[in-house]
């Protein structure tokens, strides 16, 4: 029986681990994608009105 409960938390564990890493991944490319897609122009618009 404990064997059971080991085994069955070291695999939610793992679980655990692998949807945080893809979370996280998917988060950091989303923003990524964000900040390529609208904070530059937004920069580049503040900069050129105050050059």
């Amino acid at each position: 029986m404990t064997e059971t409960i080991v085994f069955f938390y070291i695999c939610l564990n793992l679980f655990l681990r692998y949807l945080w890493l893809a979370l996280a991944f998917s988060a950091v490319r989303f923003s990524v994608h964000g900040i390529n897609r609208s904070d530059i122009h937004l920069f580049l618009r503040f900069f050129s009105l105050n050059a």
